[in-house]
């Protein structure tokens, strides 16, 4: 029996369900320290970005009618989520890259709940902001990439483009 078949799987994350990939394809994620197997993970086609693209754009709509500050309390929640789970995060992450847990956890961890708690704060009300459904700068480019979850790229919150 091959060994990669008793691997968790793990499948792509389209509209808020999990998927297979329509080719079927998965790798093998490798451990970098020992190039053992820790999983399998789904290998995405054009046709799965195609979907992924069209469930953002769908759900960029429902984001744009919510209010700045709210949105912003939104990525704050989800930064307080990391807070509460960063030492799984950092052992997934140090065995992920290969890198030291002690770095993964003083660095990487802090770092990715930093950067979303900053962007939360662009989006506190201000009675200097013309709308209250904008943020407080033009454009906003994250990228956030949580281990094993693909990632989006928003080059603008509030455009729909």
């Amino acid at each position: 029996m091959d060994s990669t078949t008793e691997l968790k799987r793990y499948e792509l994350l389209i509209n808020g369900e999990f998927v297979p990939p329509s080719g079927g394809e998965y790798s093998t994620n490798l451990d970098p320290a020992t190039e053992n197997p820790i999983s399998r993970v789904a290998q995405g086609t054009s046709a799965d970005v195609d979907r992924a693209v069209q469930a953002a754009r769908a759900a960029l709509k429902p984001w744009n009618a919510i209010r700045a500050a709210e949105r912003g309390r939104i990525l704050m929640k989800l930064a307080e989520l990391l807070r509460e789970n960063q030492e799984e995060l950092a052992a997934l992450e140090s065995l992920d890259a290969g890198k030291p847990i002690a770095g993964v956890q003083r660095q990487d961890v802090p770092a990715a709940i930093d950067t979303l708690a900053y962007y939360a704060g662009f989006v506190v009300p201000s009675p200097h902001l013309p709308n209250p459904y904008v943020l407080s700068t033009s454009m906003i480019q994250c990228i956030a990439y949580i281990d094993l979850v693909p990632y989006v790229e928003v080059n603008s919150l509030y455009n729909g483009s």
